[in-house]
């Protein structure tokens, strides 16, 4: 009996140390390792660019504007996969289109003409994948034998069909230069167009997916860098975007 007795208080002697030993140490934190997700920067595949050289904007030829942000722009892309032309019917490939546009030398067949439907389908055909297209234009359209009230249902089309493929986005940025020179438009061009001396406006248009064109805002097409700046407008993707919002419950701003 003194046996049992004396190894049932040995046993809660031992119980009761262990106790004591474990109370006394400090609690053990589990750490939930931390995982960095990496963010793999976007890479533009292909910035094409293209310059309508139509006659009508050989007058802004001489605006300080004009120079300075076209040749900004062509600056931040200079790199290999900028691809340069000139535009109006057809498209002529440049590769000294930053020379020849500070010297005002942009000649090439068909500058007397410009066709939006050939220039905008093949700027958002080619913003396919990581591509960018950049077109710079002062937006007035000039065909011979055109109907300008089927050019917008022609550029309506083309980005219905690139949309199938392709989270296309836009942005239309619009400028302004001084313009000396031969202004043509559609209704003066039987005339031989009119000679004026002013500020005039001309747009920037990037097309491409969400990330292409985030880049392109923030590292080739820089708005507070550009001289002329006016306004901007962009038509985005609205699929699985995220608006941050708030429900007011209190006063009269209950909504």
């Amino acid at each position: 009996m003194i046996k049992n007795v004396f190894k049932i208080s040995i046993f809660l002697l031992f119980i009761l140390l262990v106790i004591c030993c474990k109370s006394d140490r400090p609690p053990i934190k589990k750490e939930t390792p931390k995982i960095n997700a990496v963010v793999q920067p976007i890479k533009i595949n292909r910035i094409n660019f293209y310059f309508e050289n139509s006659g009508s904007i050989n007058g802004y030829l001489d605006g300080d504007n004009f120079q300075q942000t076209v040749y900004r722009v062509l600056k931040n892309s200079a790199n290999d996969s900028l691809i340069p032309y000139f535009v109006n019917t057809k498209e002529y490939f440049e590769p000294n289109i930053i020379d020849k546009i500070a010297k005002k030398n942009i000649k090439t067949h068909g500058v007397g003409n410009s066709d939006h439907k050939f220039i905008f389908t093949n700027a958002i055909k080619n913003a396919k994948g990581n591509n960018l297209s950049i077109v710079i234009s002062d937006g007035i359209y000039s065909m011979k034998d055109g109907n300008i009230a089927l050019v917008e249902i022609d550029i309506e089309d083309a980005f219905k069909k690139a949309l199938k493929y392709n989270e296309l986005e836009t942005v239309v940025l619009k400028m302004t230069s001084h313009f000396k020179g031969r202004y043509y438009s559609e209704s003066c061009k039987k005339k031989g167009g009119t000679q004026i001396d002013q500020e005039r406006p001309y747009y920037i248009i990037l097309f491409g997916n969400k990330a292409v064109i985030n880049k392109a805002l923030n590292e080739i097409v820089i708005i507070k860098d550009l001289e002329g700046y006016k306004e901007q407008a962009r038509f985005l993707i609205t699929k699985d975007l995220k608006v941050n919002y708030s429900v007011l419950t209190k006063g009269e701003e209950k909504q």
